[in-house]
């Protein structure tokens, strides 16, 4: 997959081709309108092949992202603009079999210059979950993949590390975590978590199963994940617990 300019209706057609285990071409298919459109990654569960990038042709901003889910002789089965008013791409994508995983970046959402998009999708291309990943600078995923358990997505962060750009990796649980399922409160010496029967109040703590103990100490969670029942709140803060 990739572009092509010899061909289609465009400055710029997306295009896909299907080799013969020879090399020889099976098919192909040119995607496109009359402007600039591009696949930038193809995954294929076996059943269909699914190919993401990014469009000029259609949406509503200046590149929307854009997914197509071709059937096996790469006739359209389905397929999905999505962005909005400013820069939106797709990078890669994942299938697992049930879902569909792409990721990217977006310029018409989230808290930053450009901040790491990540969407997951249902079998007929509507949208079952997203999640948005950044700080106030340049953040983007570039590749994604699913073991059926968890969904990892990697690329670069200017937002968060030491230097000028920074590898990040993005372990995700199936829901994407978007939203807290509990509250965090912070009173006195006593950390509460309501709504997930945890309660940290001058004693020891125990997460059970995950190999952490802290026991009458001063406890110190920075710029990491807690996550309980499959939930996940990403918070930064310090709290000394009292003897």
């Amino acid at each position: 997959m990739g572009e092509t300019d010899s061909e289609g209706s465009g400055n710029r057609d997306a295009l896909i081709v299907k080799f013969n285990p020879d090399l020889s071409i099976a098919t192909r298919k040119i995607y496109g309108g009359g402007r600039r459109d591009i696949f930038f990654s193809v995954y294929s569960d076996g059943t269909h092949i699914y190919a993401v990038g990014e469009t000029w042709s259609e949406g509503s901003g200046d590149y929307d992202a854009l997914i197509v889910k071709f059937n096996p002789d790469l006739s359209i089965a389905e397929r999905k603009i999505y962005g909005g008013i400013n820069w939106d791409i797709f990078r890669s994508v994942y299938s697992d079999g049930t879902h569909i995983y792409a990721v990217g970046w977006s310029e018409s959402e989230g808290s930053g210059d450009r901040d790491a998009l990540i969407v997951k999708f249902n079998p007929d291309l509507s949208i079952a979950e997203r999640k948005i990943f950044g700080g106030i600078n340049w953040d983007v995923f570039r590749s994604v993949y699913s073991d059926g358990t968890h969904i990892y997505a990697v690329g670069e962060t200017e937002s968060e590390g030491s230097g000028f750009s920074d590898a990040l990796i993005v372990k995700f649980s199936k829901s994407l975590f978007l939203k807290p399922c509990f509250s965090l409160i912070l009173k006195d010496s006593a950390l509460t978590l309501q709504g997930s029967g945890l309660t940290l109040q001058n004693s020891a703590l125990t997460l059970q199963g995950s190999g952490l103990t802290l026991q009458n100490s001063a406890l110190i969670l920075q710029d990491s994940e807690l996550v309980l029942d499959g939930c996940c709140f990403r918070f930064s803060f310090f709290k000394e617990a009292r003897p």
